[in-house]
């Protein structure tokens, strides 16, 4: 018995520390492989025959710890280990002799198998080995970072998908031009070193001098060299194709139903790529690295804003595809369809884009029903699959509320059509590309949402709303590769979600959302490994471009005002439109903000930006007494505090002359239950830690307090309500 204990003992400490010690091989690790997600879309596949070759391993392997168990099973008194082998040889039987035998040929030939698709036809190595790559990579490539190149200016391309074969073939050409005041002699490219290209060939004269198959990494030298202003192209060409099974899964890049692309697994890239360093400063000092990576540069800095965020090899760019699949699906990237044939038994699709865009693209392919209406001059769709018809009408109501709202504030609408094209939930997210949307099924497509219930958020609506805003920010104004840029994109659409949710929904699912928002950054900053910036310093931080920048918008533009904050906005993406070299940057934002905010609320800009603000607000007490005309006297009793933190989070106190907001929820009646609303909101001027109000209200009131709808960051928002005390003597007293 103890020597069994033991054994599980050291059975889940291997568990635990075997990634430590390289041995976090699926082979290794006891009903591993077994996982095999799911999606309507695409049932389980690709997933089942690696399933089912590893719960055949796993049960050829249980199956023999059956027999060993069952030979030195101990009936009656136990006796030693001894005694237990003797009993054991004797059970040993010619059947039991050669089921072990044979199970065991069994899971050595399947193991032989995971291993062949594992290690051989796919790649595989301990996690060390990958951290030890990566600190190479930057030691060997990061003298190249931020050398001028020559930048892509066109993409031309096509992009041929066998879903049923999992393998795809593509070819292109890139325009490119030599945007700096210098000649460039050099180009550098990255390639897959596991997929490389098949073709590719420049229309210059240049020559390969260095290439570096194991980091993928290739030196080209023009000769001539290419001077300012000048133009040539480059075309490629390749193919992939499943290959089995990885240790880690399956290659999902062609998949039979639901296949997404992104471009830049294709596509070439050029340059040092930040992304590929060590992050984790034990690590990266383990390697002799320092300790921290490289900071963004300011968001000011010059040779920063020469260069887009979403990549430094192409600012805007022309862009036509063909794209074919299987013929029972639809395959789509971004642009207008210019052609539809059938040849053979292939379904073609060629598409154009009348405009610049960023050159960040995505490719589609999948069995669609489609639903599509015209709505002001636009061609809205919805790509769904076909039993998931449940929220179509939300992601549809979605996108013509977008449409109608951002054009207001915004500009116009700039595409002729905007599609929203249902993807596998491989991943719970959405993309916004132009004009199109891909959307995953977990999200949008089969949530159940009950419309006659407040406290259900609307998701599929609410993710479309933050999708849409996208169109805008970052395909119309987008900032440099800069701190703060991710603000111009996922900030502002956060913000035109939360808005649009707040004009349509209404207040009770405003409160909630903001509430979420607001609880994502609070845990965001908790478990933040390095340091928290501000706003304007921030550097890709999501709990702070996405829900910080949602919540502090929104906050912002209900205190300076909806219509004034709208028009700073307006004024600021009209300005900027499609601009590059140098791009908008966050400063110049956050400028076009302070000149329509009122001098009592500029403190507000300063806290929000360029500050870590926290408040500490608390309702300590609420009582109120009906009066004669049936309204009620509320008097509210709260506390406030505000203090600033440092990017380490040391506090200090900050001064209160703050405007912040009272309030007091009643309730009504909905569907059958009461549910909680606002009936008083008002902004007030705070400037001591404990303040009184007396208001009334004309029904009768539920909870008060201090920031009731979470406009603020309070680190504690629970304690922002107190229920109300009814004092029936307040109305004796009235009646006399």
């Amino acid at each position: 018995k103890y020597l069994g204990h033991f054994i599980m003992i050291l059975y889940f400490l291997f568990g635990m520390f075997a990634g430590q010690l390289g041995l976090d091989h699926s082979l290794y690790d006891y009903g591993s492989g077994s996982g095999a997600p799911y999606s309507d879309m695409n049932g389980f596949e690709p997933y089942i025959w690696r399933l089912f070759w590893y719960k055949a391993y796993w049960i050829s392997f249980a199956v023999l710890l059956v027999f060993i168990s069952n030979l030195f099973w101990s009936r009656g008194l136990t006796g030693a280990f001894k005694s237990r082998w003797i009993v054991g040889k004797k059970r040993m039987n010619g059947l039991i002799r050669n089921s072990m035998i044979g199970f065991s040929a069994l899971f050595l030939g399947i193991g032989s198998f995971i291993f062949y698709n594992t290690n051989i036809i796919n790649e595989y190595h301990p996690p060390k080995y990958w951290e030890k790559r990566a600190a190479e990579y930057e030691k060997k490539y990061k003298k190249f970072k931020n050398i001028d190149q020559p930048k892509i200016i066109g993409v031309n391309g096509e992009v041929h998908l066998f879903p049923k074969e999992s393998r795809l073939e593509y070819s292109g050409t890139y325009k490119m031009k030599n945007k700096t005041d210098e000649a460039i002699d050099t180009l550098h490219s990255n390639f897959n070193r596991n997929a490389s290209f098949n073709t590719f060939s420049f229309s210059v004269p240049c020559d390969t001098v260095f290439n570096d198959n194991t980091y993928g990494w290739k030196m080209f030298v023009f000769d001539p060299p290419i001077l300012p202003g000048e133009e040539f192209s480059i075309e490629f060409s390749g193919t992939r194709n499943r290959k089995g099974f990885s240790n880690n899964g399956v290659d999902r890049t062609v998949i039979e139903n639901g296949t997404m692309i992104w471009s830049n697994e294709l596509f070439p890239s050029f340059g040092y790529n930040p992304g590929r360093e060590l992050s984790n400063k034990r690590t990266r000092k383990k390697y002799g690295l320092t300790e921290e990576q490289d900071p963004m540069l300011k968001f000011d800095d010059i040779n920063g804003n020469k260069h887009g965020i979403l990549g430094d090899d192409a600012d805007w760019v022309d862009f036509e595809m063909i794209l074919s699949t299987d013929p029972d699906q639809i395959a789509m990237t971004p642009g207008y369809l210019q052609k539809e044939w059938t040849e053979g038994e292939r379904r073609f699709f060629h598409y154009k884009m009348d405009q610049k865009i960023h050159n960040l693209f995505a490719f589609i392919s999948a069995r669609y029903e489609v639903l599509q209406e015209d709505f002001n001059g636009v061609s809205l769709e919805v790509y769904y699959h076909k039993s998931h018809n449940y929220n179509i009408d939300k992601l549809m109501d979605g996108m013509k509320k977008s449409i109608e709202y951002y054009s207001e504030i915004y500009g116009p609408y700039p595409y002729r059509q905007c599609r929203i094209l249902e993807i596998p939930k491989y991943a719970s997210y959405a993309a916004s590309f132009p004009n199109t949307i891909p959307f995953s099924e977990s999200i949008g497509f089969v949530m159940d949402i009950d419309p006659n219930d407040p406290e259900d958020l609307d998701m599929p609506f609410w993710v479309t709303a933050h999708e849409m805003g996208h169109q805008w920010w970052p395909h119309q104004v987008s900032g440099g590769n800069v701190q703060g840029a991710a603000f111009l994109s996922e900030g502002l659409s956060e913000y035109s979600a939360v808005s649009l949710l707040a004009k349509e929904k209404g207040e009770k699912q405003l409160r909630k959302f903001l509430k979420y928002e607001l609880d994502k950054y609070l845990e965001g900053r908790a478990f933040e490994q390095k340091y928290e910036p501000s706003i304007i310093q921030a550097e890709g931080q999501s709990y702070i471009h996405y829900n910080k920048a949602g919540l502090t918008m929104y906050t912002l533009s209900d205190f300076i005002g909806k219509d004034i904050f709208n028009r700073a906005l307006g004024n600021f993406i009209e300005k900027f439109r499609y601009k590059s070299d140098p791009y908008p940057n966050i400063g110049e934002f956050i400028n076009s903000i302070r000149k329509e905010t009122p001098d009592d609320l500029q403190y507000l800009i300063t806290d929000t930006f360029e500050k870590i603000t926290l408040y500490e607000n608390k309702a300590k007490s609420a009582s109120a007494f009906q009066n004669l005309d049936s309204t009620y006297t509320v008097n509210i009793e709260v506390e406030a505090k505000k203090v600033y933190s440092d990017s380490l989070g040391i506090q200090s106190d900050g001064e209160l002359n703050d405007w912040l907001e009272i309030g007091v929820l009643g309730e009504r009646l909905v569907n059958g239950e009461m549910e909680e609303f606002p009936i008083y909101l008002e902004k007030v001027l705070i400037t001591d830690s404990l303040n009184t109000f007396q208001i009334n209200v004309k029904q009768k009131p539920i909870k008060a307090g201090i920031d009731p709808m979470h406009k603020f960051v309070d680190r504690d928002s629970e304690d922002n309500l107190v229920r109300v005390t009814m004092k029936n003597s307040e109305i004796k007293n009235s009646a006399k």
